[in-house]
């Protein structure tokens, strides 16, 4: 796994822990989102900037909604998914 997949895939991680402590307003988003990570580690394929963007923003938003140990693992996860987006190709 290239060092790129494997920040997704702890991003991913991260957010599975986060949906099993979070409240039903925040776990939806938490899940949807490590799914599209898994997903994209999976096919290999390479987001864009405006893709990564949308998965971010959502996860923000959860972020800010959630509280204790699930905020702290989105907040890893978004560091994660972050550090992932800095090394996309600009288009």
């Amino acid at each position: 796994m290239a060092p790129d997949e494997l920040r997704l895939t702890s991003a991913r991680e991260e957010l599975e822990a986060a949906a099993e402590t979070a409240d039903d307003d925040v776990r939806e988003d938490v899940e949807e989102t490590a799914a599209a990570f898994a997903e994209l580690v999976d096919d290999g394929r390479t987001p864009d900037h405006a893709l990564m963007d949308e998965h971010l923003n959502a996860l923000r938003q959860a972020e800010e909604r959630a509280e204790g140990e699930t905020e702290d693992r989105i907040g890893q996860a978004l560091s994660h998914a972050e550090s992932y987006r800095e090394e996309l190709p600009q288009s």
